[in-house]
């Protein structure tokens, strides 16, 4: 059973999720627009997919950031509102699912690249869709994962042991309702995720703002890990 963290997430962003499109199609968040935005397009463009499923879509922001790449991209998201924005601005395909339906084998094809930008906030939820990625990876695949560097909520005199942290929408203008909460997760433990998962940490990037020189969020880029570990199940050989 889901936390009750867990069904807020979900419950904001249907509240939020006009706001948020909103605040993506006029560039209203500093840090995106500056900073990372350009740094996963450019982590995904490294390894030039074929095939891409963009995990948590929203409003298809990067469908249309990599309209001119050639990518065959099927974006999911469990949020009709945003589902609608995505269909009709961004290329590629957009299919409305939770991550508990995903988390529990919902059927989709195996891709070159998982892409989870800035969409994964939970812990269940987490913890369900990064183990599903071994099954949905093709066997030389990628998954990206970026989200708030730890250091952002680790400052010295700060907590940095994992669990739940009341949420806001600072740095995000617009009218915004209640924030939900999220899963924080020292660098620790978002590898050790991705090992239990049978995945293996391929690169890791630390985009910094300018400004500050500090990091502005983390990019993890995991494979499958070794064979007799983790074998593709879209490995038919």
């Amino acid at each position: 059973m889901s936390s009750p963290e867990e069904h807020t997430i979900i419950e904001t962003w249907h509240e939020n999720a006009e706001a948020w499109a909103e605040a993506i199609a006029t560039d209203r968040i500093a840090s995106r627009v500056e900073v990372t935005n350009a740094a996963i397009l450019a982590a995904i463009r490294e390894r030039a997919p074929t095939t891409l499923l963009d995990m948590g879509c929203g409003e298809g922001w990067l469908g249309r950031a990599l309209a001119a790449d050639r990518i065959e991209i099927h974006g999911i998201d469990g949020v009709p509102t945003l589902l609608e924005k995505a269909r009709a601005s961004s290329p590629g395909t957009y299919e409305e699912m939770t991550y508990a339906a995903l988390a529990a084998g919902a059927p989709l094809a195996c891709v070159e690249m998982v892409v989870c930008n800035f969409s994964l906030l939970g812990n269940e939820s987490t913890c369900g869709v990064i183990g599903r990625v071994p099954q949905l990876l093709q066997p030389n695949g990628t998954l990206l994962i970026q989200t708030l560097h730890p250091l952002a909520v680790g400052m010295p005199g700060q907590d940095y042991r994992e669990g739940w942290r009341q949420g806001s929408w600072a740095g995000c203008p617009g009218a915004f309702g209640r924030a939900a909460p999220w899963y924080f997760r020292p660098l620790g433990a978002w590898i050790k995720l991705l090992v239990t998962a049978g995945l293996r940490l391929e690169a890791l990037y630390e985009p910094l703002d300018s400004a500050s020189g500090r990091p502005c969020s983390v990019i993890f880029a995991a494979g499958l890990g070794q064979p007799e570990h983790s074998r593709s199940t879209c490995d038919k050989s």
